[in-house]
């Protein structure tokens, strides 16, 4: 997938459907194999797209690094499994229903 902002690229993600189960049980899983955003805007609309691809009930990534803006976009950053130990390989697991949150800015008087 490629984000465009403006009509020049801003951000890439590369990720596969999982679908595991029989019968009435089914599991789908968004497996991200890379996210990048050249900036904080299209790294939160590369995220946000993964998170909300339709019928899903997990989505799973490897390899980021311990301080990966997803933990900062995350709304509700306790619904992560894995914790921060992404770098070592170990994965992380979250709902894919969970929206990420704008950042927002003080305004002073």
């Amino acid at each position: 997938m490629l984000l465009e902002v403006g009509g020049k690229p801003a951000g890439y993600a590369t990720y596969r459907i999982k679908v595991e189960g029989s019968g009435s049980e089914w599991h789908k899983k968004v497996v991200v194999g890379d996210a990048f955003g050249l900036d904080a805007r299209a790294t939160r609309e590369i995220w946000r797209f993964l998170l909300e691809i339709d019928w899903t009930d997990t989505i799973e990534t490897r390899l980021l690094p311990f301080d990966h803006p997803l933990l900062l976009l995350t709304a509700r950053v306790n619904e992560l499994r894995g914790g921060c130990g992404m770098a070592s390989g170990s994965g992380s697991s979250m709902s894919a229903r969970r929206s990420l949150h704008a950042p927002t800015r003080a305004t002073g008087a």
